[in-house]
């Protein structure tokens, strides 16, 4: 399976859930936001939305700043 995340091409063997693929990457998940081909997936959706082949994800972090 191959997706793109924020513009960079990435292939898994398996398809994946949205939480099996932060674990996968090691993303903390604290203060992000996700969207699937554009469409924005809510937090408590994230371990039942299964990616699909060609998937694009934006990933978004939060940052403080001043």
């Amino acid at each position: 399976m191959q997706i793109t995340v924020n513009g960079k091409p990435m292939r898994f063997d398996r398809a994946l859930s949205l939480s099996e693929f932060f674990e996968h990457q090691q993303i903390n998940t604290a203060a992000i936001a996700v969207a699937v081909n554009g469409v924005v997936i809510h937090r408590e959706n994230w371990h039942e939305y299964r990616l699909k082949h060609d998937d694009s994800l934006t990933i978004i972090q939060a940052v403080a700043g001043g």
